[in-house]
């Protein structure tokens, strides 16, 4: 077996390093699965209900609303992944090393590892939504309008934490976890 690394930006706070990956777990799905899937759920909603007359802003929101369903899509897989595959084998080889032959382990190593590769893919697409939005220059004073720049806004933050605490702390120790059941 292969002994690949996360490729962690930083290291894990001491709050997270000393408590069980079960928990960081629970942690991640309490505080950012449902307000993530509120926040989209209000933009999609949003993109559908603001008419605009003028031709250059609605260009541009028929824009962003393209490049938010790309992200919505790719946050239903990701999550997909994580929410029924990759957690719950976590969760499961922690409190009992022997539970999964080496294969499997090795199995959920490649994916921990593709999953860096879907957190990039993440942030380029909330970056394409920022430079969409950019396009829209000035204020319409709209109040829908607004709101969706706000919640955009919080959507794209909410989700930069919860990448960055997965990518310091859960996936490299779960790799070390998998390594360490071998």
């Amino acid at each position: 077996m292969r002994n690949p690394t996360y490729p962690a930006s930083a290291p894990c706070e001491p709050e997270w390093s000393s408590r069980s990956l079960t928990e960081l777990v629970a942690f991640l799905s309490q505080r950012y699965r449902r307000v993530i899937q509120e926040r989209i759920d209000v933009v999609a909603s949003l993109l559908q209900e603001i008419r605009l007359s003028d031709h250059e802003r609605f260009t541009a929101y028929q824009h962003v609303a393209a490049v938010f369903r790309s992200l919505r899509e790719a946050i239903t897989e990701h999550v997909w992944l994580e929410d029924e595959i990759l957690c719950p084998a976590i969760v499961k080889v922690e409190y009992d090393l022997a539970s999964t032959h080496a294969g499997a382990r090795e199995a959920f190593n490649e994916m921990i590892l593709t999953v860096h590769n879907e957190h990039r893919h993440l942030r380029r697409m909330i970056e394409a939504i920022g430079q969409a939005l950019a396009a829209i220059t000035r204020s319409s004073g709209v109040p829908e309008e607004e709101v969706l720049l706000s919640e955009l806004a919080e959507l794209g933050k909410l989700l930069g934490e919860q990448l960055a605490l997965e990518e310091r702390c859960l996936w490299p120790r779960a790799v070390l976890l998998f390594q360490q059941s071998s």
